[in-house]
């Protein structure tokens, strides 16, 4: 429930759409994050011994994610709801890190797409309003007259977030994947082909942003949101260049994690 998984998702379009857009960005983040980390920590070192019994059900709740997520964003006309159902479908990408047994890949995967949904939130923040509760794709029109680094900062982003090569969005598709394709390969092909679907949907924002609507009045941004946004972008891109910079500290975090279950100080 609290990462958005299928069937236990409905919820979270109308909280994306109706809550002010920072309170959405920092706290879906954040509980997707805390969400994962739980469940990693509770299958994958709690009850791996029930390993065969829990797999099957896991696998088809990540597929269902994916499956829901992806093709339903497809028809949104908001982009809060189609960030929405994106992030239903990156629950399922993410919950494969789980089936794999790895926890480390699990904590990059939601650690990176968090950055990149704080990022787009802020981005959302400076075109509809702070307050606004709808956040319609004809708002997006011609943005990169009307405020350039904005749209190219979302642009970046949801690249990112499509799994676009450089970005910390491939490494962290590529490593959930990797480590459930022994095991379940059918899960991963069905995370390529949804991963294609949620391509077009972030294209099309692109598009919008880029290809369509006339001159219109500036949007203006302030310094704290575009911080926000750039400081997103690099770490996309840092993450997607060198992994590593990440990847030792989600290791190094659950290596403490160890020492605490052991009593260790």
């Amino acid at each position: 429930f609290k990462v958005s998984a299928a069937p236990f998702h409905t919820w979270a379009p109308d909280v994306y759409q109706g809550a002010p857009a920072g309170i959405v960005g920092y706290m879906a983040a954040i509980a997707k994050i805390g969400g994962f980390i739980t469940l990693a920590r509770i299958f994958v070192t709690g009850v791996i011994e029930y390993h065969a019994t829990w797999v099957p059900v896991m696998a088809a709740i990540a597929a269902l994610s994916m499956l829901i997520g992806s093709v339903v964003a497809l028809v949104q006309t908001d982009v809060r709801r189609m960030l929405a159902y994106s992030g239903i479908a990156h629950a399922g990408f993410a919950m494969t890190g789980i089936i794999g047994g790895e926890i480390e890949g699990v904590l990059f995967y939601v650690v990176a797409y968090a950055v990149q949904l704080i990022g787009g939130f802020a981005v959302i923040t400076a075109v509809s309003g702070p307050e606004g509760s709808a956040s319609d794709l004809s708002e997006y029109r011609g943005l990169w007259r009307r405020n350039p680094g904005l749209a190219a900062g979302f642009a970046l982003l949801l690249f990112g977030m499509a799994g676009i090569p450089l970005t910390s969005g491939f490494i962290a598709k590529f490593g959930v994947f990797s480590d459930v394709w022994a095991t379940q390969p059918w899960l991963v092909i069905l995370g390529v082909l949804t991963s294609v679907v949620t391509l077009a949907f972030y294209l099309r924002i692109t598009v919008i942003m880029y290809m369509e609507g006339e001159e219109g009045d500036p949007i203006p941004a302030r310094a704290s949101t575009r911080w926000v946004v750039w400081i997103a972008v690099g770490l996309t891109i840092l993450w997607g260049v060198i992994p590593g910079t990440l990847l030792s500290f989600v290791a190094d975090a659950f290596e403490v994690g160890d020492c605490l279950d052991d009593g260790d100080d």
